[in-house]
């Protein structure tokens, strides 16, 4: 008898309408009033493919035990008697920068700056689209030393593999999760992170950048810390959904 509300509202998810940033609103608005809140993922690689519902749960509500296994599904239960606590698609860090004129990048979350060699560092790039798209582009996002050396990266398609780019309609709003692990012998030291987006291809031409924080092809997003091994990580720990 508990009301369900299908995210996103057709029961029959397509790589065409995926989730974006506003279904946080929703979310938000049913759980008013609420005390706790049941998490079904059912297809979520296509209706929710950047991860964007059962991530933001479980980094705003205390997740709670469900006591069974079912098999097949993935069944998560929060704790939401604090009311509605989502982002709602607000940045952590604002800017604005244009890449080729058909993307905007509005700003991103890093929740942790502070870091141990072999740690995974959590990036979320919040995306619109400023047209309708071609190609399928890919996101990089380098880690790189004093020497302009590349310590660390990821390259992934940007809004993942079942949304990329060229599926995303015109004013998309889009957040991009990007996990880049760090070696395990990293020197302890301060470190730049950047990010960008190329076309994959012979010559993997990478878009040019107009805006704020731009090095004309790429974004400097900030820095990070790789302290000491010996030295107390803030990170938490992180839930695996399934």
């Amino acid at each position: 008898p508990l009301p369900v509300l299908p995210l996103p509202e057709e029961l029959l998810p397509t790589t065409r309408r995926p989730l974006d940033l506003s279904a946080l609103d929703v979310l938000n608005q049913a759980i008013v009033g609420r005390q706790r809140l049941w998490l079904v993922l059912w297809q979520e690689d296509i209706a929710d493919p950047t991860g964007l519902i059962a991530d933001e749960l479980q980094h705003t509500y205390p997740r709670l035990g469900v006591g069974r296994t079912f098999h097949g599904m993935a069944l998560m239960l929060f704790d939401v008697s604090q009311g509605p606590r989502l982002s709602a698609g607000a940045p952590q860090f604002a800017l604005r920068a244009d890449l080729g004129e058909q993307i905007r990048l509005w700003g991103y979350d890093l929740p942790s700056q502070t870091f141990r060699p072999g740690d995974t560092v959590y990036l979320y790039l919040y995306w619109e689209s400023l047209i309708a798209m071609q190609h399928d582009y890919k996101v990089f996002a380098h880690v790189i030393d004093a020497q302009d050396e590349i310590v660390a990266q990821r390259d992934q398609i940007a809004g993942a593999a079942a949304y990329p780019t060229s599926h995303w309609p015109v004013g998309a709003l889009v957040r991009d999760r990007i996990l880049i692990t760090l070696p395990g012998d990293a020197s302890p030291g301060r470190y730049t992170l950047i990010v960008g987006l190329y076309r994959p291809g012979q010559e993997l031409t990478r878009l040019s950048v107009v805006g704020d924080r731009s090095r004309g092809d790429h974004v400097h997003i900030g820095e990070i810390e790789i302290q000491d091994r010996a030295t107390q990580s803030p990170i938490g720990t992180r839930l695996d959904p399934c």
